[in-house]
């Protein structure tokens, strides 16, 4: 199968056309991967600072499965399309690291590729109407957001809320989303102007550039 691999040493994945492709072992699912963001982790260990070892990377995952290995519930379904959570409450370290770095892509092959193992607890059914990519990203990045904003900022919709989002890119453009979804008076700060109007039409109130937020704040902002 095709894979995207990283190499140490190299400034740029290396394609395979004839890497393995897998089989489904004990708990393991085999997904025909749908798509697969780009995180910007990926970005870390392609410039070499943490990966000591070849690697297909790729864990913004979403696939159709096609084999199933022994002892998988029956309530995954072959053919069925799912989002692969990264990292999980429940992931134990197979090599002693910090459960980051026992995910597809960090540790072990992952959706950069053809096909893909995931382990059976790490999938998420996708809904009805969702698409492949938006389910890929969602699983990732969409989750931090999700974090920020409802957990950590403690917005809920229950309660009048404003938040201040600086930097609007890829999590940030989601945490404004959320935010917004969650009828929060959100503010958002960026350098780019189109992240900015980007900002506008995801529900945010006004979008500063750094030197506009700093004046409003010397004006009293809060």
């Amino acid at each position: 199968m095709r894979a995207a691999q990283y190499q140490p040493g190299k400034t740029r994945l290396v394609l395979k056309k004839d890497h393995a492709r897998p089989s489904a072992g004990p708990g393991q699912v085999l997904l025909k991967v749908a798509a697969c963001g780009v995180c910007h982790s990926d970005i870390m260990f392609i410039d070499g600072k943490v990966l000591p070892i070849p690697l297909v990377l790729g864990h913004e995952i979403s696939g159709h499965v096609v084999e199933m290995g022994e002892g998988v519930s029956q309530s995954i379904k072959k053919g069925g399309l799912y989002a692969v959570l990264s990292i999980t409450p429940s992931a134990k370290s197979y090599h002693g690291l910090p459960a980051l770095f026992d995910s597809p892509g960090a540790s072990y092959d992952g959706g950069f590729a053809e096909y893909v193992l995931i382990k059976e607890d790490q999938l998420v059914p996708v809904p009805e109407g969702v698409s492949a990519e938006f389910a890929a990203v969602a699983a990732d990045a969409g989750i931090n957001a999700y974090k920020f904003v409802v957990r950590a900022g403690q917005i809920d919709g229950k309660r009048p809320t404003s938040v201040l989002v600086l930097g609007v890119g890829g999590l940030g453009h989601q945490a404004v989303s959320i935010a917004a979804h969650f009828n929060a008076t959100v503010y958002a700060c960026d350098s780019k102007p189109e992240a900015r109007e980007l900002a506008l039409k995801l529900g945010a109130k006004e979008a500063f550039s750094p030197e506009e937020l700093a004046k409003k704040i010397e004006e009293g902002f809060t």
